[in-house]
């Protein structure tokens, strides 16, 4: 601390006006003070109350002195502090705006797998930038592979995925190849805005029918929609990702074929598929993650059952960001 003062003084400063005028007050009444003490010393007419009263001016003198040097120092000191703690506060202040821009909005994506040791409670697993997951076949998932006239090879893939988040208005889903098929109850739809490009679709994952065989869905065919945060899906609606290829059945899926020859023929048939997932924030922004879809095992948990038990190919979704 001496040494700063030190360097302080070296320099030319430049004091606030109200302390320098309350300085220059108070020395003006300490010199006049002093100058009648001296006057009254030279005439000898000090008592011994006076004389007491001369070594409390001189006091006064003294630590009006100290007072004004560490009035002076004071306010450089506060100057400086306020200084530091502005730029501190300013800094913090970003600090803080950054971390509710980091944390304030942020999402995970989750599929539904009820059976897989890895499912939470609400029988879904949350999926991670680089991590892949096979669906299972369960009461939310199914997939159809089949073949149309000409002996190419169609399919119908559930995706039961959902966003959790903060901040979340609405998603997004966009398709590079294929089409989604929305299958949702004629007089409703969770749809916020899409185009709708047809009907169908290849194969078919879901729909309801009344007691007398009449529908009661209808499967639209859309490339890009939108969903609500808080109403991403409901009972009567299934979000269906569908597709007519020009691979022929017999060449993928011939006789004698292993697990591997099947995980191939998956990958084939999705090959170069892209689902874009856009999550659009409350403050305008928004935030894309891309999932691909190949072949992978699928499994199960043994339960005694040998048809069950045994392993099968599913739909990968890998999961990038």
């Amino acid at each position: 601390m001496g040494k700063e003062y030190i360097n302080i003084f070296k320099e030319d400063i430049v004091v606030p006006e109200i302390v320098q005028l309350k300085a220059e007050e108070s020395l003006s009444q300490i010199k006049k003070k002093g100058m009648d003490t001296y006057i009254m010393e030279k005439n000898k007419v000090f008592s011994k109350r006076d004389k007491k009263n001369s070594r409390v001016f001189r006091t006064c003198l003294a630590a009006c002195a100290c007072i004004a040097l560490l009035t002076v120092t004071g306010y450089f000191a506060a100057s400086d502090n306020i200084m530091e703690n502005g730029q501190e506060n300013i800094a913090s202040n970003e600090e803080s705006e950054n971390r509710v821009q980091t944390f304030g909005n942020m999402f995970q994506l989750k599929v539904y797998a009820a059976e897989s040791q890895e499912a939470s409670e609400d029988g879904y697993v949350t999926l991670e930038p680089g991590k892949s997951f096979v669906l299972r076949k369960n009461e939310h998932v199914s997939f159809v592979i089949d073949a149309s006239e000409t002996g190419c090879i169609n399919y119908c893939i559930s995706l039961p995925l959902l966003c959790e988040g903060e901040n979340v208005e609405r998603i997004t889903y966009s398709i590079n190849k294929g089409y989604f098929q929305i299958v949702e109850p004629l007089d409703s739809t969770i749809i916020l805005d899409g185009e709708c490009e047809g009907t169908t679709g290849a194969g078919g994952v879901g729909g309801e029918e009344s007691e007398t065989g009449d529908l009661l869905s209808v499967a639209r065919l859309y490339k890009s929609f939108s969903v609500a945060y808080d109403k991403q899906s409901d009972s009567r609606t299934w979000i269906n990702i569908c597709n007519e290829t020009e691979l022929s059945w017999n060449t993928i899926f011939g006789d004698d074929t292993t697990l591997e020859d099947e995980i191939e023929s998956y990958d084939a048939i999705t090959k170069d598929v892209l689902i874009t997932y856009t999550v659009h924030y409350t403050d305008g922004t928004s935030e894309d993650a891309y999932i691909s879809i190949g072949g992978g095992i699928v499994t199960p948990e043994p339960i005694g059952n040998s048809e069950i038990d045994n392993s099968y190919v599913g739909f990968e979704l890998r999961y990038e960001q």
